[in-house]
């Protein structure tokens, strides 16, 4: 069964994608917005921005219902159902939901965003916003003269390493294998930053809290068992884009990451990516937003042209 017939349908309900509705109301276009889960995406999950213009200061849970209530106001119907699966058919695009329900669009603009991996450790969901963090430029400053560990051996862990040691008292970056795949010149750079300790061939086993906070991180390496102190533990063992639906349709990297143009383009026409699902270099809820509007505008454009 098909029903409605939109102009744009955006998958996903976090700031990139409700962005984006502001927008396409604002030029008079008809859009659905379908979130499977919580509106705000990982936004509505983190326990206090500090970074985003505005705010000196936000919960992730405030932020998000604030855009989400600005969104309701403009009449912009949202859908609380997770997509199945995407077809194409000629110029129009069939979304199909979990309930078989068939939604008929012209065009697409995906905004699921990612999901941090997790280390799978019994206290880490619980110490999340308590000390574990998946994003050192958000949660950072919160560690300001404070022992913390950082955990991974790409880029991203050794960036947001050297990034916490100018604020941080000392940082331990540990990684499970011998050698880092992080870019040679930042492996450089780590051996001039005297606050950093590093620990390679360890796994870490466990999380250990105090009063409810992180105190301590478990590591083994060659047969034993150490304690290292830090207050915060920063995660960067890589990222899930949450695209399965989307794979077939040829407009993902290697890595299930979407390709755009800087117009927020896919390969197929008509679909759009935004926000964090999006292949590129920077992730931040500045960012997500001006790629909704990015997308926005120049759907509209074309729909004008």
């Amino acid at each position: 069964m098909k029903e409605n017939n939109y102009d744009v349908i955006i998958i996903g309900a976090g700031t990139a994608g409700m962005t984006s509705a502001i927008y396409l109301k604002h030029a008079g276009l008809s859009c659905l917005l379908i979130e499977g889960e919580t509106p705000g995406g990982q936004v509505a999950k983190t326990m206090t921005i500090t970074n985003y213009p505005g705010f000196k200061s936000i919960t992730g849970a405030e932020l998000a219902t604030k855009i989400l209530s600005q969104v309701k106001e403009l009449g912009v119907e949202i859908l609380y159902q997770k997509v199945q699966n995407v077809k194409l058919d000629q110029d129009r695009k069939i979304i199909v939901l979990d309930d078989e329900k068939e939604l008929i669009t012209k065009n697409i603009i995906i905004a699921t965003g990612r999901n941090p991996k997790k280390l799978g450790l019994p206290n880490e969901e619980k110490l999340i916003g308590h000390g574990i963090s998946y994003c050192a430029t958000c949660d950072g400053a919160f560690f300001k003269g404070e022992e913390v560990v950082v955990i991974g051996g790409g880029d991203t862990a050794l960036e947001e390493a050297i990034y916490l040691s100018s604020i941080c008292k000392k940082v331990t970056l540990i990684h499970r294998r011998e050698e880092f795949r992080a870019k040679s010149y930042l492996q450089d750079e780590l051996k001039y930053i005297d606050n950093i300790e590093i620990i390679t061939n360890a796994n870490v086993t466990d999380l250990i809290e105090s009063k409810g906070q992180l105190s301590h991180v478990r590591i083994a390496r060659e047969n034993k068992v150490e304690n290292i102190k830090a207050t915060g533990c920063f995660i960067f063992i890589g990222y899930i884009p949450q695209t399965d639906c989307f794979s077939y349709l040829g407009i993902t990297n290697e890595e299930g990451f979407i390709e755009t143009n800087a117009n927020m383009e896919t390969r197929v026409k008509g679909i759009y990516a935004i926000g964090d699902v999006r292949e590129k270099e920077i992730c931040q809820i500045v960012t997500a937003t001006s790629d909704g509007a990015t997308a926005a505008i120049h759907l509209s454009k074309a729909m004008n042209d």
